[in-house]
């Protein structure tokens, strides 16, 4: 029920007497919001090579870190905040809410909405503020990552805008095009509009006659979806901050507005949305931005903000049969709905292998919006990838993204049918499943210490994470070294943040021998793994890099996660080193405490994983870190070594181009692998000097689907993955 605003004003009041000591500037949220002309014209100059580090130190408020004191009416509705995880209280830890200065009535709404973070919501009474209140706010004006953010001391509820004689309109949204937030920088790919950051970053904003052209997972637990101006190119991400947006928030105290049921929109429909524009991470789910970083996201508050104003037929639901897929033919159903004043006309299903078949499937209709589509029988251990098309009889098609599945006569019998993702895709093939299999594996680290990583030998896709929860295999006085059959497990994909980590849970075993040795680690440079495929493809295993120096000593500085940075060649070839294990920690949790950066590890070795973003390797103990070999200084410079680009363009349709260095003259050999392992073609086999080369690859002939390229020297191999489209 809607407070009786006199009765609240004088309750608030009371409750605030405690005033802040610090001295506080009277400004407006444009003055805080406006960044000096020069970081823009930093952050324009640097184009798609800006950083995190770039934009922290160009786009930033003068304010930061200031005592301000403004008067704001209220934009959101502060009970659907839902970006804070629970408490150790079982409540929320923060809220957020975004509010717009007064001033926008007279001087316009440029830059003058903020975002308010306050972690003490129930003690401020700011939870209990709605849309249109106007409130005085004092307290500070902090970053957390790239995002600016006001945290209260104090909030004073002054009465509604309509008691303070403020126009309707201080509440409503400013209409945009997206190519004003996001300037388009290619296909499919944006970035901030810097010179129009100012006075949209965190802004309420209206736009328009736009097209969804991702939506992957529409009723997860965080659907992720994506928005593209068809005139301009021009792109934007959404990003869930509020519960009506997200489905993961079961947990909230019953005074927050958490519903659980939002289903993102489909591919191909044109929306109306509006919402609070803003940067604020590194997270991009469909890789548009450029760099990733420096794409502006939009945060829709109400459902009312989300509006399909026309859908092309709405594909959803898409099932396969439950269990592992032998040999037999597979039938994929779905549901296809065409918009209410549509029909649809057709629909079918596009399927191609990695060992080459491909064809159409028509679907058949069984009623009540289900189509089903059959699949004929593949070959063993193929990738099946599929699309499923709709049209209508406007013309109007939904094609879905790829969906797969693999084919396994036998089951599954080893660790690389769980970790190896079909291509373009990052999860097992096997996520949710839960059943029998035979993988008999050494245990490669401590189990009764932090991340369990287990192998079946030292080929890529050979490892995999064991969870630790109520630890099985401490229980059944499982050792390092020690060889068990896993019989029966499920496969979950663990999320951290924007990471997915496969795992196995819920195992069943027998040990098969005990007191072994493990798998020796797997030498390789930190740059080999800047290749997310190849990284992948470590997950699991033991992993040593040598000679390797440490680019920062804190990765996370100025906060403290126990995480330090290494590199066998550059700073922007470094992987991070974790404190996940119970024998690896930090006073403060601050690896500064041990570390110096620019010292130089004589190694560092342990298992890969990946969390929050990152892929990082987890030390059992400090024995696997070793001595310094070095006495740290500004002038230390990395080691030299041979190195393998990215192919470009990528993914290539005919032709693609393959840049190489390396570090001494001698043998090269630069050959061309399918996903199977089977060599199809050789580039190069000849004596090449140090330096810089290049090679180009020719696939005609070749079937469509993911390949490796493979360096080897006298000194090293390295592998990346590239994707062959047809």
């Amino acid at each position: 029920m809607k407070k009786l605003a006199t009765t609240w004003m004088l309750l608030l009041v009371a409750a605030l007497t405690i005033q802040t000591t610090q001295a506080q500037t009277v400004t407006t949220i444009a003055e805080i919001n406006a960044i000096p002309q020069a970081g823009i014209d930093a952050a324009n100059a640097l184009g798609s090579d800006i950083t995190f580090d770039d934009i922290v130190a160009n786009i930033r408020s003068p304010f930061e870190g200031e005592s301000v004191q403004f008067t704001a009416v209220v934009l959101s509705d502060p009970r659907n905040s839902g970006l804070a995880n629970l408490n150790t209280a079982d409540d929320v830890g923060r809220i957020h809410i975004f509010v717009r200065d007064v001033a926008a009535a007279t001087d316009g709404p440029d830059g003058q909405v903020i975002q308010v973070v306050d972690g003490n919501f129930r003690t401020t009474g700011s939870l209990n503020l709605f849309v249109g209140d106007v409130v005085r706010f004092t307290g500070d004006i902090s970053y957390f990552d790239l995002i600016i953010q006001f945290s209260p001391s104090n909030v004073e509820f002054l009465g509604t805008y309509q008691d303070l004689g403020l126009p309707a309109s201080i509440l409503e949204p400013i209409p945009v095009q997206l190519s004003d937030i996001n300037e388009v920088t290619g296909e499919n790919k944006g970035r901030a509009n810097w010179n129009n950051f100012s006075a949209l970053n965190q802004q309420f904003v209206r736009i328009e006659g736009v097209q969804v052209f991702q939506s992957p997972n529409r009723d997860d637990g965080r659907p992720n979806w994506a928005l593209r101006d068809l005139s301009s190119g021009a792109v934007i991400a959404n990003d869930d901050m509020s519960l009506q947006f997200r489905n993961n928030r079961t947990d909230y105290p019953s005074d927050f507005n958490a519903t659980n049921d939002f289903i993102a929109p489909p591919v191909g429909a044109t929306v109306n949305v509006q919402g609070f524009a803003l940067l604020r991470s590194d997270f991009d789910t469909f890789e548009i931005g450029d760099p990733a970083v420096a794409l502006m996201k939009i945060v829709p508050w109400e459902d009312s903000d989300l509006v399909v104003t026309q859908s092309p037929p709405n594909i959803s639901d898409i099932t396969l049969p439950s269990g592992i897929i032998g040999n037999n033919p597979v039938t994929v159903t779905a549901n296809i709905v065409p918009d209410q004043t549509r029909t649809l006309t057709s629909a079918s299903l596009d399927f191609t292998t990695t060992t080459g078949a491909f064809g159409t499937v028509t679907g058949t209709d069984a009623g009540n919006d289900s189509w089903s589509f059959q699949i004929p029988a593949q070959d063993d251990r193929a990738f099946v990838v599929f699309t499923i098309n709709a049209t209508d009889n406007e013309g109007a098609v939904s094609t879905t993204v790829e969906n797969s599945y693999r084919v396994l006569f036998d089951g599954i019998a080893g660790v690389r049918d769980i970790q190896e993702p079909a291509p373009g895709q990052s999860t097992s093939p096997f996520e949710g499943f839960e059943g029998e299999m035979d993988l008999q594996v050494t245990v490669m680290t401590d189990p009764a210490t932090g991340v369990i990583g287990a192998q079946d030998g030292t080929s890529p896709w050979s490892g995999v994470i064991l969870s630790s929860f109520n630890n099985p295999l401490t229980a059944a006085g499982v050792n390092r070294g020690d060889v068990i059959r896993i019989t029966k497990a499920l496969i979950f994909e663990r999320e951290f943040s924007s990471s997915r980590l496969t795992e196995l849970r819920n195992y069943e075993f027998d040990v098969v021998s005990t007191g072994g040795a493990t798998f020796d680690p797997i030498v390789v440079p930190t740059d080999a793994l800047q290749d997310t495929g190849i990284a992948e493809s470590f997950e699991g295993m033991v992993l040593r890099f040598e000679n390797a120096v440490i680019t920062a000593a804190n990765a996370d500085a100025p906060r403290t996660f126990g995480e330090f940075a290494i590199s066998s060649s550059d700073a922007d070839n470094a992987v991070r080193v974790d404190d996940q294990s119970s024998d690896v920690s930090y006073e403060n949790n601050d690896p500064t405490t041990v570390f110096a950066t620019g010292e130089r590890l004589a190694f560092v070795q342990g298992v890969w994983w990946e969390a929050f973003g990152n892929y990082k390797l987890e030390p059992g103990s400090f024995d696997d870190i070793g001595e310094v070999t070095n006495v740290a200084s500004e002038d230390d410079v990395l080691p030299r070594i041979t190195a393998l680009q990215q192919n470009f363009p990528n993914p290539f349709t005919g032709e693609t181009e393959i840049r190489y260095e390396v570090a001494t003259t001698g043998p090269v050999t630069l050959d061309v692998y399918d996903v199977l392992g089977r060599k199809v073609m050789t580039l190069i086999s000849e004596d090449q000097t140090a330096g810089e080369h290049s090679a180009r690859f020719q696939a005609q002939g070749l079937a469509g689907g993911l390949y490796l390229y493979r360096l080897q020297t006298g000194e090293k191999s390295l592998t990346r993955t590239m994707m062959l489209v047809k």
